[in-house]
């Protein structure tokens, strides 16, 4: 038996599959869960992955020993249309939330792990013109949703921030930022994944030049700070810790940036620029450094000392 192939069989079977329409790529709806053939579901204690690239935003599974030769196919265990988008489900305690697009509405969604049974649908009206340039891309969503304990947080491709019960679907607090930044608003739409630290959730909103890096309180969604020096790009925030002190490493439309999570306050920037303001690289950290990356830029790394 090999619970680690299964855990991380778990994790790359999720999948989301493509399909072409109307000259454009457009995600289709379909969710899968697969198992390999060499475990039993029921042997198995699922692991969590509750926001975008796993526990650390980093795309580690919790796994050890993992076997040197992989099974040779897997078993579907269920599956499930569920709309189209670019947005990862994430898994915490036994289920699954997932977030996609139906027409004129973005649509959220609380399954079973183990049956991809529907426990809850909750859904909202997200209208949304995609830009000439962004054709290809599809209307969304595209930023993935992050689950902390009891509730859920997602982010539409129009600038829509909600919070979720898990066990209910019903909305605890929302706040609407695209119309707000309507004339500014990111050409490929708001990409970035929420990321919660110590009780905040925090993302970049806004639109190009417009915008601000911002920390709501996940339970009542009011704004502790903001950092409004710079539009939004479309990467994804993550966390290191260097000396005790947390980082929020991230990047905006023109920087790569450290900030500290509990104040807003800049630790460091470097600039960093790309063609069509496409900063979309979600940074990397290992033995303490920053590495990071851009649309026909170089890779950086950026050596983290401390010193602020």
């Amino acid at each position: 038996m090999f619970p680690e192939t299964a855990r991380l069989s778990q994790f790359l079977g999720r999948l989301i599959h493509c399909g072409n329409s109307s000259g454009g790529i457009v995600v289709r709806a379909v969710l899968g869960l697969w198992l390999t053939v060499l475990v039993a579901w029921s042997e198995v204690p699922a692991a969590d992955w509750p926001q975008w690239r796993g526990p650390a935003r980093d795309g580690v599974a919790d796994a050890s020993g993992v076997p040197a030769q992989w099974p040779a196919r897997l078993v579907r265990a269920w599956s499930r249309k569920v709309g189209e988008g670019h947005s990862s489900p994430v898994v915490l305690s036994e289920r699954v939330y997932q977030m996609s697009r139906d027409g004129g509405r973005e649509v959220v969604r609380g399954l079973d792990l183990s049956t991809g049974r529907e426990l809850w649908k909750s859904e909202y009206k997200a209208p949304y013109k995609v830009e000439p340039v962004a054709r290809d891309h599809g209307p969304g969503p595209k930023s993935t949703p992050v689950v902390v304990g009891t509730r859920l947080v997602t982010f539409g491709i129009s600038g829509i921030l909600s919070c979720w019960d898990t066990r209910s679907g019903r909305a605890v607090w929302s706040h609407e930022f695209g119309e707000q930044h309507r004339l500014t608003a990111p050409l490929y739409g708001h990409s970035a994944s929420p990321i919660v630290v110590d009780g905040r959730v925090i993302v970049h909103v806004g639109g190009h030049d417009d915008g601000a890096l911002t920390a709501f309180d996940l339970a009542s969604g009011k704004v502790a700070w903001r950092w409004a020096e710079d539009g939004p790009a479309y990467a994804s925030p993550v966390i290191v810790r260097l000396g005790g002190r947390p980082h929020l490493v991230t990047q905006s439309q023109k920087f790569h940036l450290g900030i500290d999570p509990a104040t807003g306050t800049v630790l460091w920037r470097e600039s960093f620029t790309t063609q069509f303001d496409q900063n979309s690289v979600t940074p990397l950290v290992a033995g303490g450094r920053v590495i990071l990356g851009g649309y026909n830029q170089p890779t950086v790394s950026l050596e983290l000392t401390g010193r602020g």
